[in-house]
């Protein structure tokens, strides 16, 4: 993982709430065979991504080049994801 992913990581890590990670894995079904079976969640609120993905919008290059791909088991990394191809 380059520097740049480590970075957003530990900055969604420090933003994560356990209490609404339980709640998102009832919502999001991640029970086995369900859809989001082996998805896993921080916690952490859209808006809160959104700031996270702001932070970093001003890195060259896109998220591929960051992470080296665009989705991630965490539900949240991956938003921050989906923020730099729209």
């Amino acid at each position: 993982m380059s520097d740049i992913a480590s970075r957003i990581s530990e900055r969604l890590q420090g933003l994560s709430q356990p209490n609404k990670a339980l709640l998102a894995r009832r919502f999001f079904k991640t029970a086995p065979g369900e859809y989001a079976e082996n998805d896993r969640f921080l916690g952490v609120s859209v808006p809160e991504v959104r700031a996270v993905a702001k932070e970093f919008l001003s890195v060259q290059g896109n998220i591929t080049k960051i992470t080296g791909r665009k989705t991630s088991a965490i539900h949240n990394i991956m938003s921050v994801s989906n923020r730099f191809f729209q």
